[in-house]
């Protein structure tokens, strides 16, 4: 009891210092909606929704399977021409779900940043208060100091594995108490995409369960005893910086591109797992929300990220968090074709999908990536490539993308009320993913 007051008192020193000193700014988006909408599309080839995936006019927000198997997608049109895409590729079948995109976002504003939440009163020591509001970059590093600083026996964080484009610091955070080098490791990845905003949160509640539950849960002690957890929090920092200073749904990086006068590049197509592969849902296109950028691993954020994999090995296991639309998608994500080692891939997953179902009920379907829509140079599939784990001392990393809540009711702009179900029922499912890789890795090849 005395030391967790101590390490609770250690946390709020710590997150007020750094909370005092900070001059981040409350939200305030400077981008207009104005004149776009949200249209559910139901496509009935792969030429259709890769035409709307890629194309520069249009932002596809969500794709799934009904129940009697229709292929559907959601897609912002970004502009009257969008409109005419929509109209032209899948004409009558689709419908309007959101008429004014810009009525919409200051409804759901209004709601979730009504008086700030009281966001700059903010303190850890209240633990799972911090959970009742998002929170912009610089407080979330201030987390992760306070974190690392009230468990210095458990947590280790890396100021910068590296910059982002806009000199960001990429932190990286490391949760074990392991004492071998080859200690098997998962790796956990949040916020590729700057508007899920759900992600970051997740990953940050994830690893204070970690914590706190290392001195009372033995299944979480016997984990970290013998294994390390391994976070990356942000994967694109300068996204998600400019999500809470200019546009709120911002997908991509902030590089300036040398071709066109559009900003960015979709950080999970960047990856060097068939790279621009044609027909593959990325774009050469630099206006396109899934431009691949002018080679693999062209962006600092990706390089270092794959240099920090590579300098940490063995690497058992790597999640990818992001949303929405409740799903646990596993290889491959551009073939049919069933990857290496599917029996046990599916059996994970089938696994995580029982044990976050049970914790709220709620429901994210298991299935192959390449069952959502056709994607190359991703995050999940390069951390089960040859590229990632030849060297990887005998072992292939089960690669994961987790796609959060919602199913599309709030979409990207999930309100905070959802943060604290959202992470718990992920930390059950990150657990039970920690025991099956740990206890019974992937050979490679």
């Amino acid at each position: 009891m005395a030391l967790g007051l101590i390490r609770l008192l250690i946390v709020a020193c710590a997150l007020n210092c750094c909370l005092g000193a900070r001059t981040s700014e409350p939200y305030r988006r400077t981008t207009s909606y104005s004149g776009q909408r949200v249209f559910s599309c139901q496509v009935t080839s792969a030429s259709e929704l890769a035409n709307l995936t890629s194309d520069p006019r249009l932002d596809v927000w969500k794709a799934w399977r009904n129940e009697q198997g229709d292929h559907l997608v959601d897609v912002r049109t970004l502009s009257a021409q969008g409109e005419s895409v929509v109209e032209e590729v899948a004409g009558r079948r689709c419908r309007v779900v959101i008429p004014d995109v810009e009525a919409w976002m200051k409804e759901q504003e209004a709601s979730m940043f009504s008086a700030q939440h009281g966001r700059s009163e903010r303190r850890v020591s209240r633990k799972l208060e911090w959970f009742d509001d998002y929170h912009p970059y610089e407080d979330i590093i201030a987390f992760y100091t306070a974190l690392a600083a009230s468990h210095p026996d458990l947590v280790t964080l890396t100021p910068s594995i590296g910059q982002s484009i806009e000199l960001r610091p990429m932190p990286a955070v490391r949760i074990t108490q392991a004492t071998s080098p080859t200690a098997p490791k998962v790796l956990i990845t949040c916020q590729i995409h700057a508007r899920e905003w759900v992600s970051g949160s997740t990953c940050m509640f994830m690893a204070q369960q970690l914590v706190e539950n290392f001195e009372t849960n033995a299944t979480v002690r016997e984990l970290l005893s013998r294994a390390e957890v391994h976070i990356l929090p942000f994967l694109n920092p300068d996204g998600y910086a400019y999500t809470w200073t200019g546009d709120r749904l911002w997908r991509k990086n902030r590089r300036v591109n040398e071709r066109g006068n559009c900003l960015g590049v979709d950080l999970n197509r960047n990856f060097n797992i068939r790279w621009a592969e044609p027909g593959g849902g990325s774009s050469n296109n630099p206006c396109s929300e899934v431009y691949h950028g002018e080679a693999a691993e062209s962006e600092p954020e990706i390089e270092h990220t794959v240099r920090y994999f590579k300098e940490h090995r063995p690497l058992v296991g790597g999640i990818d968090y992001h949303s929405y639309s409740q799903l646990i998608l596993r290889p491959w994500g551009f073939t049919l074709d069933p990857p290496p080692h599917e029996a046990q891939l599916k059996a994970v997953g089938d696994g995580m999908e029982e044990v976050i179902r049970s914790v709220h009920g709620q429901t994210y379907l298991s299935q192959p990536g390449m069952d959502l829509y056709v994607t190359v140079g991703t995050s999940s599939d390069w951390y089960f490539s040859e590229d990632a784990n030849e060297g990887n001392l005998g072992f292939r990393c089960a690669g994961y993308t987790i796609e959060l809540r919602d199913t599309g009711r709030y979409g990207f702009i999930l309100p905070p009320a959802q943060i604290i179900p959202t992470g718990q029922e992920n930390y059950e499912g990150l657990v039970y993913f920690l025991q099956q890789f740990t206890d019974s890795p992937l050979p490679f090849p």
